[in-house]
């Protein structure tokens, strides 16, 4: 008689990039007179995912304001969704200055919600009575969790 028996199992492919993912097939009870062993009752299977990280980018590279705007949305867009939370370090430069000509982004850390593919951050332009040049905040990506810069 038949001894063995394959259990057809399907891995579907998708566009997320994920950790290895694992499941267990359990077997609990067999007829007929069959019994199962201890050593094969469990068996773990990993999939190894094939999509690559996503690339992070600023929307818009370089963009120019007046001061009576009032506010700037700055976009980081992502290539493709991630499962995970994508974490993104940035520095600051330029002539303006923090608290005088802007405020927010308060931190250097951003974080791009898992299945998102982009996020907004607001930069809020201080009109003062100043006679003074153009200034400049120039931001910059310099590193990723889960994402390539």
């Amino acid at each position: 008689g038949q001894r063995t028996t394959g259990i057809p199992l399907q891995v579907l492919d998708d566009a997320i990039d994920e950790p290895k993912e694992t499941f267990v097939l359990n077997l609990v009870s067999a007829e007929g007179g069959a019994s199962i062993s201890q050593q094969s009752k469990r068996v773990t299977f990993e999939i190894n995912d094939n999509d690559p990280e996503p690339t992070a980018n600023f929307r818009i590279s370089e963009q120019g304001v007046n001061e009576s705007t009032g506010h700037v949305d700055l976009a980081i867009d992502l290539s493709h969704p991630s499962s995970q939370d994508i974490t993104l370090d940035f520095t600051f430069s330029g002539t303006a200055k923090k608290g005088d000509d802007y405020t927010g982004l308060d931190q250097t850390r951003l974080t791009v919600p898992a299945g998102a593919t982009s996020t907004l951050q607001a930069l809020d332009v201080i009109k003062d009575t100043l006679r003074e040049g153009g200034e400049t905040v120039v931001l910059k990506l310099t590193d990723a969790l889960y994402a390539t810069i």
